[in-house]
């Protein structure tokens, strides 16, 4: 078997996911221990590790490929490696390999298509990758708990609070403005971003995906593909290209 091992260790969540030579996802989890992670290296026999990594090498990191038998291939994706799209960015070496992996993802589904694909992680990233298989660029905002958080650690009086599903568009407490004021004012840039890149760009597929996706695609006015492991199978395409 030519199973791949995919670790997306990001900066809230560390997300783990199994491939196999299709680009078929076999299993995927978030928050496993390295312990955890060499049981599923082992049991679906992967024999190519992958690793998107936008915090600094943590030791336990260090320590799980330590003990990985030589056999079994290591690569970081990073954005010097092949890809199989033509990168627009202007300066390439600054882009998230986290939005680099969602554009190439894109490649696989979507051929000649344009397609907009929105990561609601950490930050909130709109990345576009056109019907000629060009990443074009996008935008980066502050994403649910950054937006909970800033106001707490930046204001005397305002409480902390965290998510809870809307019932209104406004509030009648403290709490419930906050709320309100953070999870409508995302809902509501979504879809402001959506319909500037649908004036502008015809026919196009729009991509919802990371951890808090399933919070918001309900909410959203436009038609949206839900997909929670955009990032690991964008990552595994590039993985094959550079084994």
């Amino acid at each position: 078997m030519m199973n791949a091992l995919l670790l997306d260790i990001g900066n809230t969540r560390t997300k783990v996911g199994v491939f196999d030579q299709h680009d078929d996802c076999l299993f995927s989890a978030t928050e496993l221990s390295f312990d955890e992670i060499k049981i599923i290296l082992e049991k679906y026999n992967c024999c190519k590790i992958g690793i998107i990594n936008v915090q600094n090498t943590p030791t336990a990191l260090t320590s799980f490929l330590n003990k990985i038998p030589d056999e079994v291939k290591v690569i970081t994706i990073h954005s010097s490696l092949i890809v199989p799209i033509i990168n627009l960015y202007k300066t390439p070496l600054t882009l998230g390999v986290d939005r680099l992996c969602s554009a190439v993802a894109s490649t696989l589904n979507y051929k000649n298509k344009n397609v907009l694909v929105i990561d609601c992680g950490t930050c909130i990233k709109y990345d576009l990758i056109n019907k000629k298989t060009e990443y074009v660029g996008g935008s980066i905002s502050p994403g649910l708990l950054m937006r909970y958080q800033v106001m707490a650690q930046n204001t005397i009086k305002l409480p902390v609070v965290t998510y809870s599903s809307l019932t209104s568009f406004y509030g009648n407490t403290t709490q419930t403005c906050i709320n309100t004021g953070i999870v409508q004012g995302i809902i509501n840039e979504i879809n402001g971003f959506i319909e500037l890149y649908k004036n502008e760009y015809e026919d196009l597929q729009i991509i919802l995906t990371g951890g808090d996706a399933p919070l918001f695609d309900k909410s959203l006015k436009y038609c949206t593909f839900a997909q929670p492991n955009w990032v690991l199978l964008g990552a595994h395409i590039i993985l094959k290209y550079n084994v």
